[in-house]
């Protein structure tokens, strides 16, 4: 018999979503309250018919990214995003601080095909990304939670590690760490900074040596010359969006010079639109 548990949890965050809470502009009168499934559909960027799926219990093993974009979409808070990665089973580990606001979510599909953008929380996960940061740095759907964190990645992920010029490594890994240490501080999920921390505070690797420094320095630019594979050498500029109340910003990159705007928007054709 199916459970239809979470399809029932999933229709009553819709329905006691107000629209324009969520970015929804209506003019006509609603013969129901909330959002429509297509809304949550369209916030999210699945299908419709998926998600309709999902709230008749017709469609099973949702995907962690996909559910997470439904949480963002429904604007869960974190006991809520946990409930609902539980009710589907995928309940494998920590889940984000707090989910990313669907205003933001669109600012990154509108910034896609120009500029590279992210959403990290103040310890460094990564909790949204474009299209075009995918192609840029690393393919961060395919990564698990838990591991998809700048820091971590930056130290520990070979392909991410591989787009840096290995000179300028150690001054990318400084500057990450005294981001790192600034943010943190005022970090919700102190258990979270620690696990990241323990994990990276080895003897004799450059992440300890960095973390013995006394440098703190917030809003570090990190990455700024990605070395692609595809297209060769990039400079980037990268700007900062610091979003109010809800312990995260967006990191945005573009090209720096001519040479790195021409490669750059190669890697931009690449990228597909969304459905």
């Amino acid at each position: 018999m199916a459970d239809h548990r979470l399809g029932e949890f999933l229709r009553e965050k819709r329905e006691n979503l107000d629209p324009d809470r969520a970015g929804i502009s209506t003019t006509a009168r609603r013969r129901t309250a909330g959002l429509r499934r297509e809304e949550v559909a369209q916030i999210a960027n699945v299908s419709t018919d998926y998600y309709s799926r999902l709230e008749q219990g017709r469609a099973t093993n949702p995907s962690i990214e996909v559910l997470d974009a439904i949480s963002s979409a429904l604007q869960l808070d974190p006991a809520n995003h946990r409930h609902l990665r539980r009710l589907s089973g995928r309940d494998t580990g920590p889940t984000t601080t707090v989910a990313v606001r669907p205003g933001i979510m669109k600012l990154l599909d509108r910034l896609d095909g120009l500029c590279a953008g992210l959403v990290l929380d103040d310890v460094g996960d990564i909790l949204a990304w474009n299209d075009l940061a995918t192609v840029l740095f690393v393919d961060f759907a395919s990564i698990p939670f838990e591991g998809r964190n700048l820091m971590l990645l930056l130290v520990t992920d070979p392909e991410l590690r591989g787009r840096i010029h290995e000179a300028e490594l150690p001054r990318v890994v400084d500057a990450l760490v005294a981001d790192f240490k600034a943010q943190s501080v005022r970090a919700a999920n102190q258990a979270r900074k620690q696990a990241i921390v323990d994990r990276l505070n080895q003897p004799g690797t450059e992440f300890a040596a960095s973390w013995a420094s006394a440098t703190i320095a917030p809003f570090q630019v990190c990455i700024d010359h990605v070395v692609h594979p595809a297209v060769g050498s990039i400079r980037l500029e990268v700007e900062f969006l610091d979003i109010a109340d809800a312990g995260q910003r967006m990191v945005v990159y573009h090209a720096a010079d001519e040479v790195s705007e021409q490669r750059f928007g190669q890697l931009a054709a690449q990228v597909v639109s969304r459905p």
